[in-house]
């Protein structure tokens, strides 16, 4: 009895601690959203990063908007040290506002 008990602490410990599943997009309910997709795109020596929206409403995307922006992949500082290497902009965190 005693090991029976110290196994059923043991599953009910193991279940407890299981992560639930993240909830995706496609399961979302579209009737009201705002979709927004964040990415960064490396072409030559410029950084693109894009962003695009899809606003739902009844189910229906009404409207859609990708935006670009430019920069250089490196960016350097004004200091003459040599072991400035700059900064890579493809590794730059991402801030997200919502107001």
């Amino acid at each position: 009895m005693k090991h029976l008990s110290a196994f059923f602490l043991l599953g009910l410990s193991l279940t407890a601690c299981t992560n639930t599943a993240d909830k995706k997009l496609e399961s979302l309910d579209k009737t009201s959203a705002r979709e927004v997709v964040l990415k960064t795109l490396v072409v030559g020596d410029t950084t693109l990063h894009i962003s695009s929206q899809k606003i739902w409403a009844n189910n229906e995307i009404i409207a859609t908007r990708i935006d670009t922006i430019k920069t250089a992949t490196q960016i350097r500082s004004w200091s003459s040290d040599a072991a400035d290497t700059g900064i890579d902009m493809t590794k730059t965190p991402i801030y997200v506002t919502v107001e």
